[in-house]
């Protein structure tokens, strides 16, 4: 199955799924290269990187994807991060995350009911985040039933991406990034 991002103007079904994921607008968000140490598939942590790096926030929300079984139709929902500069107007946001696919646009639709939190799990702190979602009734989350999903950001893998990052761990998680 190969995800691509949806055509622009969205379709009835893409619209309507959208808006069962947040009252925000989805907006269509071309990729912005701010610093070559930002990685494929980690929006979050080169969320945090540039917030870091060059102020602003990190904003959260999904980005929207599209895939073809056979005959029918699956649209699914990613948890994504991007960046909002320092100074920039409220729509302005910048997906600054490198493409695996190389699509010049992605469909983003911002959330700012959701965030990542931080839990403790057998001693150790790790990021809770979003499941991704589908537009299949009985298959809601792609990741089985889990709305909310523990990521493998372990301490170890944030450690070792700040470090990629030119950071200091610290005691910083990315809900801390997300307050600020």
């Amino acid at each position: 199955m190969r995800s691509v991002t949806p055509g622009w103007p969205l379709s009835p079904v893409i619209r309507d799924f959208c808006r069962r994921l947040s009252h925000r607008r989805p907006m269509l968000l071309g990729y912005t290269p701010v610093d070559p140490v930002h990685q494929v598939k980690e929006s979050h942590f080169n969320a945090w990187h540039a917030v870091r790096a060059r102020g602003g926030a990190a904003r959260r929300g999904w980005v929207i994807w599209e895939a073809r079984l056979g005959g029918d139709r699956l649209v699914h929902a990613s948890y994504h991060s991007v960046w909002h500069p320092p100074g920039a107007g409220p729509h302005e946001l910048l997906d600054i995350t490198p493409r695996e696919d190389g699509a010049e646009h992605e469909v983003f639709v911002p959330d700012p009911t959701r965030e990542i939190e931080t839990f403790m799990h057998g001693g150790r702190e790790h990021d809770l985040a979003w499941s991704d979602r589908t537009s299949i009734a009985h298959m809601p989350y792609l990741g089985g039933d889990h709305e909310r999903l523990g990521l493998v950001f372990s301490m170890e893998k944030r450690t070792a991406l700040m470090a990629a990052f030119g950071f200091v761990c610290g005691q910083h998680t990315l809900s801390d990034v997300a307050r600020g």
